[in-house]
């Protein structure tokens, strides 16, 4: 008579799809409580928002995403879900995202097996950060032979790190200078405060080159010229330099005037008749 009402109950909780059978449900059964069986899939926690390693620059602001699937095999006749909390290392205190009501008191959708999550975070401080994910559940199985239920519960974690970052980088323009530069060929040096994703640079008003590191600017025309250079952090803030004006001229040539050939003519004739003179005294 037992197994004919376990196997009744049995069929019962798997067509109604219950999720928690506690013992006064079951008057009929031993109960005992295991640790997870390995052939269990523990509870699994997926993150959409924020990114791994991900940085953002919302004003330390962030959209917490996952959602929650519970412990899960195919000999379970019941798997649950019973608490989800989240803490940020910036947070005194852990949130709860989720909780079960009074075990006494539940129905089948006190206990899910799915949950998703959708929060709002604000005011995080700036830096590196990580949010820590918890969730307890449970589950519950049969054996026929010796009509008992096996109970256990079990929890998982996850972390996820992001960095919050809204400072524009800082670029210095060491050269070119404010001058005059007597050669086409003119170096372009600058100094960034932070690791970038991208530095790039515009001439004269022209599109965007991107620049690996300092480099020279070649074949520049005479004249005026200007200079900005651009950087973009890993979070997409975007900081420039000042525009700096130089310019470009021909090289100065030294040229021998009409004087000045009489005057180096006159001065190596002389030289050349002191030798002479010396040469004969010497005789």
């Amino acid at each position: 008579m037992k197994a004919i009402a376990l196997a009744l109950l049995l069929t019962l909780a798997a067509s109604l799809s219950i999720v928690f059978v506690p013992a006064s449900a079951n008057p009929y059964m031993y109960h005992k409580d295991v640790s997870k069986p390995a052939y269990v899939k523990p509870i699994n926690i997926t993150v959409s928002s924020p990114k791994e390693n991900a940085f953002y620059t919302n004003g330390g602001s962030i959209t917490l995403s996952f959602n929650v699937t519970g412990p899960d095999a195919t000999n379970l006749l019941t798997k649950y879900i019973s608490t989800v909390d989240y803490k940020g290392d910036w947070m005194q205190n852990p949130e709860h995202a989720y909780r079960t009501k009074n075990f006494e008191e539940y129905t089948p959708n006190d206990f899910p097996f799915f949950l998703e999550f959708n929060f709002n975070i604000n005011d995080i401080p700036e830096g590196k950060h990580s949010i820590v994910i918890n969730s307890t559940g449970g589950g519950g199985f049969a054996d026929m032979g010796t009509l008992t239920w096996y109970n256990f519960n079990t929890a998982s974690l996850k972390t996820v790190n992001f960095t919050i970052d809204s400072t524009i980088p800082e670029v210095a323009l060491i050269h070119p200078r404010n001058e005059t530069y007597e050669s086409p060929d003119v170096p372009l040096d600058f100094v960034l405060n932070e690791t970038l994703s991208e530095v790039t640079f515009s001439i004269d008003g022209l599109d965007n080159v991107t620049l690996a590191e300092n480099t020279t600017l070649t074949g520049l025309s005479l004249g005026t010229h200007n200079v900005t250079v651009y950087a973009n952090d890993m979070a997409g803030n975007v900081g420039a330099s000042k525009t700096l004006l130089f310019a470009v001229s021909e090289p100065k040539r030294f040229t021998i005037s009409p004087d000045a050939g009489v005057v180096i003519g006159l001065t190596s004739m002389i030289a050349t008749g002191l030798l002479i003179y010396a040469k004969k005294l010497r005789r």
